[in-house]
């Protein structure tokens, strides 16, 4: 679901819809600031800190509301929060800025606190543009939420082969990696979905992954079996081990009854077409990606 300000705010509604004057904002900044100092606190952007809304926000921002009959505790935290909080950022929309929040909205949904922290914007600037520029994010049909459940094949190579500054993403430390950007090359999973799979696939390591669950890296293995008349002439240990040898067993079950090379001659051809058919199919997506709006 949305984000929404803290509970002790959630019922009420705001009292005025105008905007604040400047005269106004000031009074009000200057009485956030008071009675943070009065709490012992910084300044009034320490009130918007998690721990300060948990403990002590409630009774604040109703003081506060008593001070300025005409305005809401909803409406009075949203202005200090824009004023002063450490991430309100309060330049100008680009071009570029709404198709990065496009983009963290179909890979995050409406965690407009994520996204906010992304931008390096307040969460309720992010939303407010959104719906300006898309519409309310439900009624918008043109965004599509990314995959959910069981994590496809070509969707764990295309992680596991990502890089960062040149260095196998699998091997670069979580802070050199940029998980929004790790996102966009994966393409059809969110930010926070990548991260926990790039945090499963870590807890092995490198060398565990189990590659030939891929038809180009099966594919591969069978080719340099060719030079092999029989199962009983293959020294595993050279292609893997029991892993190799076990993947390869279940690629020869359909032809279990074919002598060796006869077998291998066709789970090859069988091997290629899926190869082939795997280039197409991300040529495709490369290109329906690329002429999206």
């Amino acid at each position: 679901e949305e984000e929404r300000l803290p509970e002790m705010m959630s019922d009420e509604t705001t009292k005025k819809t105008r905007g604040y004057t400047a005269s106004e904002s000031a009074a009000v900044l200057a009485a956030a600031t008071a009675a943070a100092r009065g709490l012992g606190l910084r300044d009034a952007s320490e009130l918007l800190e998690p721990e300060g809304s948990r403990c002590r926000g409630a009774k604040v921002w109703s003081l506060l509301a008593e001070q300025f009959p005409g305005r809401s505790k909803v409406s009075l935290y949203s202005h200090v929060k824009r004023k002063v909080h450490p991430e309100a950022f309060r330049g100008k929309w680009t071009d570029a800025d709404t198709e990065t929040l496009r983009f963290l909205y179909e890979s995050l949904g409406p965690d407009w606190l994520t996204i906010g922290a992304e931008m390096r914007r307040t969460a309720e600037n992010c939303r407010d543009r959104f719906r300006l520029i898309f519409g309310e994010p439900r009624q918008v049909d043109a965004i599509r939420l990314q995959h959910r459940g069981p994590w496809a094949k070509d969707e764990v190579l295309r992680l596991a082969t990502a890089r960062v500054s040149g260095v196998p993403v699998l091997d670069a430390d979580e802070d050199d990696v940029n998980f929004v950007r790790l996102a966009k090359q994966v393409r059809t999973r969110s930010t926070q979905q990548c991260k926990r799979k790039w945090n499963s696939l870590r807890r092995r390591r490198h060398g565990e992954i189990d590659l030939l669950q891929f038809p180009a890296h099966q594919l591969e293995l069978c080719e340099k079996l060719r030079r092999f008349h029989s199962d009983a002439d293959v020294s595993w240990a050279d292609f893997g081990g029991t892993k190799a040898r076990s993947r390869f067993r279940t690629l020869r079950n359909r032809y279990a009854t074919a002598p060796f090379t006869e077998a291998l001659h066709h789970i090859i051809d069988d091997l290629r077409a899926k190869v082939h058919d795997d280039i197409l199919r991300q040529w495709q997506d490369e290109e329906a990606s690329s002429s999206s709006p």
